[in-house]
């Protein structure tokens, strides 16, 4: 069994108390002796575990790691959080948090538009450089840059953002855009009228 799923496994089935039914030996991974957190470059140990909520000492809970991954997600500066436990020996344990740290933003350009200025579609972008790329953000920059040329006629516009690393924890974001036709309505049919005419509904539509 995978260590984290093991680690949650053994939160549900002990004890609060920690202590085992009949003086059992309490798996280790319940009291781990110590807290390693590996994949940070930026970020420190000190800073991790101070906003996970994690305090060496105190016994492990569901609810405890649950917290703590939610709260590492929330900061805004991890793609990953894995919590899991490692046994060194039968009374003691290593309490593993494996982050993924997002990459900061260097650099943002825009290339492509020709007949919506580049100004306009660079204010539809909520990106901030010097700080982690969110990817919802990047999602949403593409929503609104198509929604920006729908406005103006162009409905078949696709919009690629594309990432060039500038070092082993910078990138610099390019949104390619490219526009296509322009589209215009040739004609309107109107269809099941009886008591207003065709030129009575268009002249009501925008």
């Amino acid at each position: 069994m995978p260590r984290i799923f093991r680690l949650f496994a053994l939160l549900a089935l002990v004890p609060v108390s920690g202590v085992a039914a009949q003086g059992a030996a309490v798996d280790p991974c319940l009291r781990p002796d110590s807290v390693v957190v590996r994949g940070i470059k930026r970020v420190t140990r000190a800073e991790v575990l101070t906003q996970s909520g994690l305090v060496l000492g105190n016994e492990l809970s569901v609810p405890m790691v649950q917290r703590a991954t939610r709260a590492l997600y929330a900061t805004g500066t991890f793609d990953d959080v894995r919590i899991a436990c490692e046994t060194l020996s039968p009374t003691s344990a290593h309490l593993v948090l494996t982050l993924t740290e997002r990459p900061i933003l260097n650099k943002v350009d825009v290339v492509g538009p020709e007949r919506v200025s580049s100004r306009s579609v660079s204010d539809k972008i909520e990106l901030f450089v010097r700080r982690p790329v969110d990817p919802a953000l990047v999602t949403k920059a593409i929503t609104r840059i198509d929604s920006l040329y729908e406005s103006n006629g162009f409905y078949l516009t696709r919009i690629r953002p594309e990432t060039t690393w500038v070092d082993s924890s910078e990138i610099a974001l390019t949104f390619n855009v490219e526009e296509g036709r322009r589209l215009a309505i040739s004609q309107l049919l109107i269809n099941g009228n009886t008591q207003l005419t065709d030129q009575q509904i268009v002249g009501a539509m925008k």
